[in-house]
């Protein structure tokens, strides 16, 4: 049997071919990566929280059931790993950091200069936890809004609400820093 899909794969290893998580890894272990990375900049924790990913995936195998996509699955328990570790760092008194995609932002194959990167920077860490989640979900890590919506609970109406309140936001505090233009 050849199994292609991420769903397939993971309701195979729902039954039992645990050694088609490999693949699984194998395929999204960057991106997840990259997802942790927006957040904290401690690569060592990064890497941890896709391990922790990974193995807690493996563990609730069992309840995907395959209704819906498996990257909505799976970024379920990664933004849910990472609120676990953002309240265990609280309690010990350390922070996550706020300097939200300090490293990589896609510049869509324009020059941007630093100072405009770091305009953007500042104007995302301004934005509520949950504008911020919006964004990073469907401009950043590039989810369908059906797929977002789903992850979030609401109509896919109402996150291209959400996702163009949060744009206008994030342009009014963008422009607010400073007068922007492109070189």
């Amino acid at each position: 049997m050849h199994l292609d899909s991420d769903r397939e794969m993971m309701l195979a290893v729902g039954r039992g071919r645990l050694e088609l998580m490999g693949v699984l890894f194998d395929r999204h272990h960057q991106r997840m990566y990259r997802f942790f990375r927006r957040t904290n900049r401690d690569r060592e924790a990064c890497e941890d929280l896709v391990q922790s990913l990974f193995l807690r995936m493996l563990e609730y195998r069992t309840s995907y059931e395959g209704r819906s996509a498996f990257i909505t699955w799976m970024y379920r328990i990664a933004i849910g790993l990472r609120a676990d570790y953002a309240r265990q760092r609280q309690r010990r008194g350390t922070d996550i950091s706020p300097d939200l995609l300090h490293e990589e932002l896609p510049a869509g194959g324009a020059t941007v200069p630093e100072r405009e990167l770091a305009r953007l920077r500042a104007a995302m860490r301004a934005l509520s936890p949950a504008d911020r989640e919006i964004l990073m979900l469907t401009k950043f890590e590039g989810l369908s809004y059906q797929d977002v919506a789903e992850l979030l609970g609401c109509t896919t109406g109402a996150l291209k609400v959400r996702v163009h309140r949060a744009l206008k936001d994030l342009r009014g505090r963008f422009m607010s820093t400073g007068e922007w233009q492109w070189p």
